[in-house]
């Protein structure tokens, strides 16, 4: 447990100085009024939807959105489209988004290169309309890093759910390395853990 192991901060990092156990640090980085690196910063409370809308209808195209500690559950995919270097990152398993009526929690579609890390992300339901499409979606994106992420997935009687899905299919443009790494899929009986689809270069 976070509350029973030790911390020490470092000596540039003055607002934590109070902090002695590694529960106390991540309590007051999620209580931060500035994000730090992050551009947007979803909190515990935030309905996350309405939230992602309105960082959306803000123009969002570049930077990052963090996660602070906390649940949230989200009956449709939140996307990001045609977006330029995205990144998303959480507390690892401290934060946690769930996909409550479908497969897909994060879709990510034509962003120039995108960063998802330090998450947990749940997918309660299979179906055929969403055809592994994967919890987290990443389609037609440029360099794509993942890492440190747990995915959590259904069973079914027939394969309909992907924990991550990468694809550049033949008409897409999009170029450089996919980078998956340290993450726990847990995939339930008959899915798919990880599905990539790679074009055939001409």
């Amino acid at each position: 447990l976070a509350s029973r192991v030790a911390y020490t901060p470092a000596g540039d990092c003055a607002d934590l100085a109070t902090a002695t156990t590694v529960q106390d640090a991540l309590d007051k980085l999620c209580r931060r009024q500035e994000g730090g690196d992050c551009t947007y910063t979803i909190r515990e409370g935030d309905d996350l939807a309405a939230r992602w809308a309105a960082i959306q209808a803000a123009g969002f195209d570049n930077g990052a959105i963090c996660f602070a500690e906390g649940t949230w559950i989200v009956a449709e995919p939140l996307r990001l489209f045609r977006k330029r270097n995205v990144t998303v990152h959480g507390l690892g398993r401290a934060s946690v988004v769930v996909a409550s009526k479908g497969e897909t929690a994060f879709q990510f579609a034509e962003c120039d290169s995108v960063t998802f890390t330090d998450m947990v992300v749940e997918a309660r339901l299979g179906t055929i309309r969403d055809g592994l499409g994967g919890a987290v979606s990443m389609l037609n994106c440029g360099p794509v890093t993942i890492e440190r992420v747990t995915v959590v997935g259904p069973s079914a009687p027939e394969p309909l759910v992907a924990g991550l899905a990468v694809t550049r299919g033949p008409e897409s443009n999009a170029v450089g390395p996919i980078r998956i790494h340290d993450c726990d899929l847990a995939t339930g009986e008959q899915q798919r853990a990880l599905v990539l689809r790679q074009r055939r270069e001409r």
